[in-house]
């Protein structure tokens, strides 16, 4: 659901081998158009809550602070303040589409503008002005997803990069961006060991432990080990549908409607991420196939995308 964004609409203001999944089939070129317009992946997600317990030793595992974002169509509602420290960043969804609050933190002295107008470049461009940090994904309607993740001071951008099917319009193009500053000092954290979902260029780090924690509902860090901007979107597939119908379904020129019925159904991840970042999610997966996706354009090879290029990994939860 996720879809990059490198249009210049925007300006107008989105391990080992063993673990490493089957390349999706055929690294179909894209049509350029629709690489640059899935910038956002969507469902619902649930990202858990990390590091429980206080007292003498429990300083380390304070709960985390609460950060509540409300997405509408198309708008998204934050506090203009936010404290420091490992948060659980929970996305209310009351619109009529999917959503995503994907968290930047902006270069000091750089405004949202900057980033914007860098990101409708190419996303490799806008880490001039600011890093993703993730946030949470796929919040689907009447949904409310959650991220765990550490905000340091600064001032953020929010925003959603998910395209609507009926138009191919990315959300932040129709309104849906806000600010928030983060404030105070980020204390020490050590949160409880998880097991690891690693993004690479171009595939995934998906080991035997981290599949059991979905299928069994626990939390499981994402970390992008890659020199690129990632994400993970977790999808369920449909019956009879493959990745590379994933693929070629978002296969559309920006601005234009999406054809032929959706062959997945995005129900969680963890938005983009920055080189070295690192976020927590939380899904409870019924029995079905499923896959994790990255939809992001591929600043090594313009024109195509990180899934064109293999950034898939179908399982199945039984």
């Amino acid at each position: 659901m996720y879809e990059l964004l490198c249009s210049p609409h925007l300006l107008g203001h989105r391990p080992p081998a063993a673990d490493r999944a089957p390349r999706a089939a055929g690294r179909a070129t894209p049509r350029p158009g629709r690489t640059a317009g899935r910038l956002a992946v969507a469902a619902t997600v649930a990202l858990a809550a990390l590091g429980l317990g206080a007292g003498v030793a429990g300083a380390d595992r304070a709960r985390p602070h609460v950060l509540t974002i409300t997405a509408t169509d198309f708008r998204l509602a934050a506090p203009a303040t936010a404290p420091a420290g490992r948060t659980d960043i929970r996305l209310v969804n009351r619109g009529a589409e999917g959503h995503q609050a994907a968290l930047v933190r902006l270069k000091d002295g750089h405004t949202a503008g900057d980033f914007l107008g860098a990101l409708s470049t190419s996303f490799g461009a806008s880490r001039r002005h600011g890093a993703f940090v993730g946030g949470p994904n796929a919040a689907a309607p009447g949904h409310t997803a959650v991220a765990t993740t550490t905000l340091r001071a600064g001032h953020y951008l929010v925003v959603c990069l998910i395209p609507s099917a009926n138009d191919g319009t990315p959300h932040v193009m129709k309104g849906m961006l806000t600010e928030l500053d983060v404030v105070g000092r980020t204390r020490p954290s050590a949160p409880r060991p998880a097991p690891v979902i690693v993004t690479h260029e171009y595939h995934f780090g998906f080991p035997a432990a981290a599949r059991q924690a979905l299928a069994a509902g626990r939390e499981v860090e994402v970390r992008n080990a890659g020199s690129q901007i990632h994400e993970v979107v977790v999808a369920r597939l449909k019956p009879g549908a493959t990745v590379s119908d994933v693929a070629h379904w978002a296969d559309h020129p920006i601005g234009t409607a999406a054809t032929g019925p959706v062959p997945d159904e995005e129900i969680a991840g963890v938005t983009e991420l920055a080189p070295g970042g690192r976020a927590r999610m939380h899904v409870d997966l019924r029995p079905g196939r499923y896959a994790l996706l990255c939809f992001l354009p591929d600043d090594a090879h313009p024109g195509t995308s990180h899934l064109h290029q293999g950034m898939a990994y179908p399982f199945t939860v039984r």
